[in-house]
């Protein structure tokens, strides 16, 4: 099994330290492993104990491994096509923490320097040329966040698209949550998609 283009260790019961911490979980159910938080092993199921939203069969797992560490740094050793592959990458990580923070602010302005001038000094630059020329970025993008439920109701009864549980394979056109529950962050399992659209994301909303 992989996680980001890399091989996973998988667990096992004899190597399990007993300390609670975010893991990557997968079963014959899911088609890629995705974080939970691992509780434990429970030998008479062989099954690995998560937390989660519902207290049934789905918070349990056969298989589990910790989360690969990402690699944050371009170095010598890397052939040419490893080094494109992480600037695709922190392309991607780039254009998003643009859209996520004030445009104007002073690690922007450094950042902006700061990757003019690596960009200077490289022979793979037209990877990056989307992200450094800065005229072509909004400046007044607003912050997004995470949707409420009632938030995500809303979305759906007014047509915009559906949503899913990832560990279920219905789709619904509705929302349904608890009254109580109304301004709470939509949980991370939940995923929406626009009727146009062919891949789910999260349900995030402009501020």
């Amino acid at each position: 099994m992989k996680y980001n283009g890399k091989e996973l260790i998988e667990m096992t019961p004899d190597k399990w330290d007993g300390n609670t911490r975010e893991m990557l979980v997968w079963d014959a159910k899911c088609k890629e492993p995705y974080k939970k938080i691992v509780v434990g092993y429970f030998p008479p199921n062989n099954h690995w104990m998560t937390l989660g939203q519902y207290d049934d069969a789905y918070n349990s797992y056969h298989h589990c491994a910790e989360i690969p560490k990402e690699d944050s740094y371009i170095t010598n050793n890397m052939t040419s096509d490893e080094i494109i592959e992480k600037i695709k990458t922190l392309r991607t990580e780039l254009k998003q923490w643009l859209k996520n923070n004030d445009f104007n602010n002073l690690l922007v302005n450094n950042l902006q320097y700061g990757i003019k001038t690596a960009l200077n000094l490289t022979d793979v630059n037209h990877h990056f040329i989307d992200v450094v020329d800065f005229s072509k970025i909004d400046t007044n993008v607003k912050k997004v966040r995470r949707m409420t439920k009632k938030e995500l109701a809303e979305w759906c009864a007014k047509g915009n698209g559906y949503c899913h549980h990832i560990e279920y394979p219905n789709a619904m056109p509705c929302y349904i949550f608890n009254i109580n529950e109304a301004n709470d962050e939509v949980p991370n399992t939940i995923q929406i998609r626009a009727w146009y659209e062919s891949e789910w994301h999260e349900p995030m909303i402009e501020e």
